[in-house]
């Protein structure tokens, strides 16, 4: 009795993808600056001090908190944020 056997490898292959790097503020002076978090554990305290000290440094800078939980879509983000503020501040935190 003979049988066939295919041999299968689990190594998922690389993909690659360019991403480029949004554009830079000149400045923070009178900004929108959008604080995502992702609900990990020290991710809104991470963002609480960020709100902190750019308010310090940044005259009229202003903040949009926003919480999603894990998934989090790409295009939530761009609703909720992207398209509201000058840039965003996202913490991964744990």
């Amino acid at each position: 009795m003979s049988a066939n056997l295919e041999v299968m490898n689990p190594v998922a292959e690389l993909g690659e993808k360019m991403v480029l790097p949004a554009p830079r503020l000149k400045d923070l002076n009178n900004k929108k600056i959008g604080l995502f978090w992702n609900t990990k554990p020290g991710g809104d305290a991470a963002l609480k001090r960020i709100d902190e000290l750019l308010s310090k440094r940044y005259p009229g800078i202003t903040f949009q908190y926003l919480t999603y939980q894990l998934p989090t879509k790409p295009e939530q983000i761009k609703e909720a944020l992207a398209s509201k503020c000058d840039a965003i501040v996202a913490t991964t935190a744990d």
